[in-house]
């Protein structure tokens, strides 16, 4: 077993006892290296996790002009989330606008492996969209390239984030209702283990609370992204049913 991860040629040729010329040669499949010296240096690469950046082709510019976008979805298809869809498209156009190249990627249910655009560096920065978690945030974070976090549904620290003003929204939607004259106001959202739904949750008991409404969770109903038919069914079948629903 490798003592330790290797991180350039230099030190792959110095193991191999080769100059780094035979290296990027046998790397970049090139004809004038033999086939015995090219196996011996590409079971030393994999032996020591060596992956070749895209920069060695352009040590000058040390630029791809791409930017990745890796998308961090659960069941639902990234085409029938109405949410996910506009990101994509709020990135691929700022990219074109930009004259970077967009790669995307969609995350598989294996998270303990990077994408190969990371692994490889092939992107100049990274955004990440989604249902995220601590073990893809280390993954990521060990590239050391520029990321960005588009709502990760988790809290997070030392990332730079793009973030949906959940809570004061909910305050304000809240506060709405109730200065069109209601105050018995029911609640229906996705689980509140979720990040973004118990923020609301928080901002419409902060509205209630601000204008002394007594909090009722008899008529709070939460679980499951497809049951909002079932939810308001259960509201509206109560004696005492809420008068309006966020």
């Amino acid at each position: 077993m490798p003592n330790s991860n290797i991180a350039s040629m230099k030190d792959l040729a110095k193991l191999a006892a080769c100059s780094i010329s035979t290296v990027s040669k046998a790397l970049n499949g090139r004809p004038d290296v033999s086939e015995q010296t090219r196996k011996k240096i590409l079971k030393i690469a994999e032996a020591h996790n060596f992956v070749p950046s895209v920069f060695g082709k352009d040590l000058k510019r040390k630029c791809t002009e791409n930017i990745g976008a890796v998308f961090c979805r659960r069941e639902q298809p990234l085409s029938g989330n109405p949410f996910y869809s506009r990101v994509l498209e709020g990135i691929e156009a700022e990219s074109a606008i930009n004259n970077y190249n967009l790669i995307l990627h969609l995350l598989a249910e294996d998270k303990s492996k990077l994408p190969k655009m990371l692994r490889e560096k092939r992107v100049d920065g990274v955004i990440l969209v989604g249902v995220l978690d601590q073990v893809v945030l280390e993954l990521v974070k060990s590239v050391q390239i520029p990321i960005v976090l588009v709502d990760p549904k988790i809290y997070v620290d030392d990332f730079n984030q793009v973030l949906i003003d959940n809570e004061h929204g909910a305050y304000q939607a809240t506060n709405y209702l109730i200065t069109h004259g209601h105050r018995r106001i029911g609640f229906i959202s996705g689980d509140l283990d979720r990040m973004s739904f118990k923020q609301r949750f928080n901002g419409c008991r902060k509205a209630l609370t601000h204008n002394r409404i007594e909090f009722d969770d008899r008529i709070v109903q939460t679980g499951g992204l497809e049951q909002g038919y079932d939810h308001a069914k259960n509201l509206m079948s109560l004696k005492d049913r809420p008068t309006a629903i966020f």
